[in-house]
């Protein structure tokens, strides 16, 4: 084997590691920005399997599972590309999934959590919606408080929202008329009208 010039003989094997060692640090930082990341809201986490107490309940469906019904307390729906269509009255819905295709618009709820991706919701009107994912669609008679964490999230409100917070990109909200809007990203579009 021949030598390179700077590197003595006996070295060859110690600059090997140190090359993978570099490469290895290079790979793992490169994901890093020099940005801060925007703080989460504080959420408790969703769960798909214990019942809230003072009613309500939580539902993963399945082909044998009747449509859920909330009364009072507080309902966990979670899946992947599911159907729900919920009855009855609720605190607060919490939704976790992907791909989840949800109609509220039978129940009376006042606040609505969505943690996922891709999904499509449709309700009447909500004191308050959290919503905290990417590619959703919202379609919602009127909210008073409204927050979106997260990318090409969509938001079509027949009415009126009361306050706006957007933490992202690419967000799209339309509604009525809009109280205050606090908007930090790129290119998102808020459209009172």
């Amino acid at each position: 084997m021949r030598s390179h010039p700077f590197v003595r003989p006996g070295e060859r094997a110690r600059v090997r590691r140190s090359v993978a060692l570099l490469g290895a640090v290079a790979f793992l930082v490169s994901g890093c920005t020099a940005e801060p990341a925007p703080a989460l809201s504080a959420l408790p986490p969703l769960s798909a399997t214990v019942a809230p107490p003072g009613g309500g309940g939580s539902v993963s469906p399945s082909p044998s599972t009747a449509p859920p019904r909330c009364d009072d307390g507080v309902l966990t729906l979670a899946g992947v590309d599911e159907e729900f269509i919920v009855t009855g009255s609720c605190r607060r819905v919490d939704v976790a999934g992907t791909g989840l295709d949800i109609d509220l618009t039978g129940v009376e709820v006042s606040t609505v959590r969505i943690r996922g991706d891709g999904n499509e919701i449709e309700a009447r009107t909500l004191q308050a919606v959290t919503l905290e994912g990417q590619d959703n669609e919202l379609d919602l008679r009127s909210v008073g408080r409204a927050a979106v964490r997260g990318d090409r999230n969509s938001w079509d409100v027949a009415g009126d929202i009361g306050d706006l917070v957007i933490v992202g990109n690419d967000n799209e909200v339309e509604a009525a008329d809009i109280g205050s809007a606090d908007v930090t990203g790129d290119r998102n579009e808020v459209v009172p009208g």
